[in-house]
């Protein structure tokens, strides 16, 4: 079965359906970094750097050797920075900025955008990953015009949910809304995969990191907890706390509210595309490679750039190790009605 992977990032999300046993012919990704990352490891797919502004759903196609209403699963994560519960929220909607590595972009619309070739292409299932905060508070707007968006392509069953990755297998607290939908001839019914770590039995950050591979020098400086502050911060916190404990001993007023230390005995804290999370035992953040597993990705999984660009790949990925619980039923779903004879709605693409 066939996926077309959209806002593909160095290839998390692709790398837990192929677990799954999804093929993916094509990948879109327009950061730099995050492209030549994704093509490293890619094992063949064809990873493209263009705008998904400026994508012709003909040429995707093309690219991934199918038809009109052919494929199989539609998927892409689009940004979430303006719907994080740590962003601006609403203050950015509808706001171009610097988005990443000198990318400018608007990001609140791009789940639309994302729809709008999803309905040209007509895949049997639209897969969409965001932060859970497009479920929360004047975001969940957006969520719910976009539920009814795909409903009126011929997608009635949505699930959208909350899931995280902790649940199976990750060792790392990473809460996300999934978004699965299913075209209406599509026989079979997704069902949300069990989970198969529940609390008291998730991996810890000890486990996890028995036998990682050494830092290289780089990683190693990169990684100090910075400055005479940001040590007596360190020391001053309890594994499991944040910085802003501490601080606001301190000076009286809470600040470094994103920097936390670890306990190794638990799941990490969320990675975030900032370094941010610090190692439970010694003064410092987590190195690359300890980040790669805290992550899910194998120790041969190679990210590009400098320190702070791999870090930030990391801490956008897709947790493969969710997703390929969510692809494997979602292939289950896929399977009960193979390609039907006539692609639904084929001569039909309407411009949107």
């Amino acid at each position: 079965m066939k996926v077309i992977s959209t806002f593909s990032g160095a290839g998390g999300s692709s790398l837990g359906l192929k677990q799954a046993g999804f093929q993916i012919p094509v990948a879109l990704e327009f950061v730099e970094s995050a492209a030549e990352s994704y093509r490293l490891n890619g094992g063949g797919t064809l990873v493209l750097g263009d705008d998904i502004r400026d994508v012709d759903p003909v040429a995707l196609m093309d690219a991934a050797g199918v038809k009109v209403g052919e494929l199989d699963v539609f998927e892409g994560s689009p940004p979430c920075d303006s719907f994080s519960m740590a962003g601006n929220r609403e203050k950015a909607w509808g706001v171009t900025k610097n988005y990443y590595e000198g990318k400018k972009q608007r990001v609140d619309d791009l789940v639309f955008v994302f729809l709008g070739l999803a309905e040209k292409i007509k895949p049997r299932a639209i897969l969409m990953e965001n932060v859970e905060g497009l479920a929360r508070g004047k975001a969940r707007l957006y969520l719910d015009a976009a539920v009814r968006q795909i409903k009126a392509m011929g997608y009635s069953r949505v699930d959208a949910r909350i899931y995280d990755g902790a649940d199976y297998g990750l060792p790392q607290r990473r809460r996300r809304l999934v978004l699965v939908a299913l075209r209406d001839d599509v026989a079979g019914e997704y069902v949300v995969p069990e989970v198969t770590h529940p609390r008291g039995s998730q991996v810890s950050i000890r486990q996890a990191l028995v036998g990682v591979p050494e830092a290289t020098g780089q990683e190693i400086a990169k990684t100090l907890t910075p400055g005479t502050k940001g040590l007596d911060m360190w020391n001053r916190t309890k594994p499991g706390d944040g910085f802003d404990v501490a601080y606001k001993k301190l000076f009286g007023k809470p600040t470094m509210f994103n920097q936390k230390r670890c306990d190794g005995a638990k799941v990490s804290f969320t990675i975030a595309k900032v370094p941010c999370v610090h190692h439970y035992a010694e003064p410092r953040l987590f190195h690359i490679p300890e980040l790669r597993r805290l992550a899910g990705f194998p120790d041969d999984f190679k990210f590009v750039g400098s320190h702070a660009q791999r870090w930030g790949r990391i801490g956008m990925s897709v947790a493969p190790p969710m997703y390929r619980a969510i692809g494997g039923r979602l292939m289950e779903a896929l399977g009960a009605n193979p390609y039907p004879t006539e692609a639904a709605n084929a001569d039909t693409v309407d411009t949107v």
